[in-house]
């Protein structure tokens, strides 16, 4: 029996369009921190690769990070290019044509991404306009 190789949807890149930050009013009292991240379009495109191209799916997404009530605002725009095999973009392709959803697998892999491209440039954001982290940072407890 022949090895074959597994190839599972892969995000090949993350990139930024836009981003916002807007801090309304000064710091006061208690303020809340609430992420969010959300999928607004999902296209079949084509990308280089060696020398042909090859289609991919692209998700445009939006991150924010809301500080209440109405501190500030952070909203950063891009989108996640996701490779796999042609037969695999063509149906996911497909179903977020027809039901606005693709498949858990995927959809856990191109949030992850944006999670994490998000949050830390959130963080460094939050940091220069001196807001809360948006993410809950590492502390040292000594017993």
């Amino acid at each position: 029996m022949a090895w074959l190789p597994v190839f599972a949807m892969a995000a090949i890149g993350v990139q930024f369009d836009k981003v916002v930050v807007d801090r309304l009013k000064p710091l006061e009292g208690k303020v809340s921190v609430n992420n969010n991240s959300k999928i607004t379009d999902v296209k079949k495109i084509d990308v280089p690769f060696g020398k042909s191209n090859r289609p991919a799916l692209r998700f445009d997404f939006e991150y924010s990070v809301d500080y209440a009530p109405d501190v500030a605002k952070i909203t950063i725009s891009g989108f996640v290019t996701a490779l796999d095999k042609p037969e695999v973009i063509d149906e996911e392709d497909k179903k977020w044509k027809k039901e606005k959803k693709v498949s858990p697998d995927l959809m856990t892999e191109v949030l992850n991404h944006i999670l994490a491209r998000g949050s830390i440039s959130a963080l460094i954001l939050s940091r220069e306009l001196g807001l809360p982290a948006p993410i809950e940072l590492p502390k040292v407890r000594v017993k």
